[in-house]
C-alpha cells in the first residue's frame, strides 16, 4: 500500500472511509470509518471556509462504485481506491485516488463556481463514450499518470472553463480524442505522450471552439487535429505522426522538432509551422495564410498554393501552383538563391501576359 502525503492531513478535520466500515458508525477513526463516500460527505456536511475543511480519508485498495458531488473544502484523500462513477468537485475541493473511471457522463468535472478545484489521480479511464477531466466552470487543475479515453473526450469535452493539468500519458482506445473543446474554454495541458492503440480511429485534438495550448513530448494517433474557425490550437512538442490529413479551419501554430502529417486550411485558417522536418502535405484551397519554417521536407512532401492564398516557405512565398520536395528542400537549404529563381519565373510569366 502506497500512502501519500498531503500537507492538510495534520490540520483539518478528518472522516474515514473503509471498505470495513459501517454507514451507521460516526466516521471519526479508523475503527469507525464510514462503508461509502456518500456517508462521509454528508456527515461533514458543508465547511464555509479551509479553516474548516474536512478530509475524507481512505487509505485501503477497496473498489468504490458511487457518484461523488465533493463540497467546497472538502478534500476526498483515497491515494489507493478505485472509484467508479461520475465525480463533481466544487470550489476549493480536491480529489486523490488511485484511480477514477466511467462509461457514460463525465468521469470528473467541475460545473459551478468561479474558483478552482484540484486533482492527483493515477489513472482515469473513461469508456464506452464517456468524457474523461471536463470543467464548464472555473479551473479544475491537477496531475494524472494516465488518461484512458475510448470513443469520448480525455481532457475538454464541452467545457467552458479551464482545464490546467500534466499528464504523462493519453491512450486513445477507440473513435475518441485526445483532448477536445466544443465550446470557449481554455486548456493548457502538459503530456507526455498521445498514442492511438484503437488501430487508426483516434483523434489526438479536436478543438471546435475556445483555445488549447499545449506542450507534448510525442504525438501518435490516426489524426493531428480538426480545427474549426472558432478554434485556436498552439502546441510545442518533439514529434507528431498522424496517418490522416487535419483539417484546419482555425489558427494553428506548431512547434514542433519532427511534423510527420499533412494539413487542409481552410476557409480564413492561419496555419503557422515551425520544425526541423516536414513530411507531408499541405493543399490550400482558398484565402487560406500558411507559414512554413523548416531545416528539411521529406521526399514525399508537396505543398499546394491555391490563387487567393498566401503560403510562405523559410520566408520565401511560393508561387500558386504546387511545389514539389525537391524544389521545398531547395527554399530551406538556400532560401536567397530560391527568391531570386522565384522573382526571375514571375517576370518571365508577366512578360508572356
Amino acid at each position: 500500500m502506497v500512502v501519500y502525503y498531503e500537507p492538510f492531513l495534520d490540520s483539518a478535520q478528518k472522516l474515514y472511509v473503509s471498505k470495513d466500515g459501517n454507514d451507521l458508525a460516526d466516521g471519526k477513526s479508523p475503527d469507525r470509518a464510514f462503508l461509502t463516500f456518500g456517508a462521509a460527505i454528508t456527515a461533514g456536511g458543508a465547511p464555509a471556509t479551509e479553516t474548516d475543511a474536512v478530509v475524507l480519508v481512505c487509505l485501503d485498495n477497496g473498489t468504490y462504485t458511487e457518484n461523488l458531488t465533493i463540497p467546497s473544502y472538502v478534500h476526498v484523500f483515497a491515494p489507493n481506491a478505485t472509484l467508479i462513477g461520475n465525480h463533481v468537485l466544487a470550489d476549493d475541493s480536491s480529489l486523490n485516488a488511485q484511480t477514477v473511471s466511467a462509461s457514460s457522463g463525465n468521469v470528473v468535472s467541475k460545473t459551478a463556481g468561479i474558483g478552482n478545484a484540484s486533482l492527483n489521480i493515477n489513472t482515469v479511464t473513461a469508456t464506452a463514450d464517456a468524457y474523461g477531466i471536463v470543467s464548464t466552470s472555473g479551473e479544475l487543475r491537477g496531475v494524472t499518470r494516465t488518461l484512458n479515453v475510448q470513443n469520448g473526450y480525455g481532457f475538454g469535452g464541452t467545457s467552458t472553463g479551464i482545464l490546467t493539468f500534466k499528464v504523462d500519458n493519453i491512450l486513445i482506445t477507440g473513435t475518441g480524442y485526445a483532448v477536445g473543446l466544443s465550446a470557449a474554454g481554455e486548456l493548457s495541458l502538459s503530456i507526455g505522450t498521445i498514442e492511438d492503440t484503437s488501430g487508426t480511429q483516434g483523434t489526438a485534438f479536436s478543438i471546435l471552439a475556445g483555445e488549447a495550448d499545449i506542450r507534448i513530448n510525442h504525438c501518435s494517433a490516426d489524426k493531428f487535429c480538426n480545427l474549426t474557425a472558432n478554434g485556436t490550437l498552439r502546441i510545442d512538442g518533439a514529434h507528431v505522426v498522424a496517418t490522416v490529413a487535419s483539417t484546419i479551419a482555425g489558427k494553428l501554430k506548431a512547434v514542433i522538432s519532427d511534423f510527420d502529417s499533412s494539413i487542409t486550411p481552410s476557409g480564413t485558417s492561419v496555419v503557422e509551422l515551425i520544425c526541423n522536418k516536414f513530411d507531408g502535405t499541405i493543399t490550400t484551397d482558398g484565402a487560406q495564410k500558411v507559414t512554413l519554417d523548416a531545416q528539411e521536407v521529406d521526399s514525399a512532401t508537396s505543398i499546394v498554393v491555391h490563387a487567393d492564398a498566401t503560403v510562405f516557405v523559410n520566408n520565401v512565398e511560393l508561387l500558386p501552383e504546387t511545389h514539389d520536395a525537391s524544389e521545398l528542400n531547395r527554399v530551406a537549404v538556400r532560401p536567397e538563391i530560391y527568391r531570386r529563381a522565384v522573382r526571375r519565373q514571375a517576370l518571365a510569366i508577366a512578360n508572356r501576359l
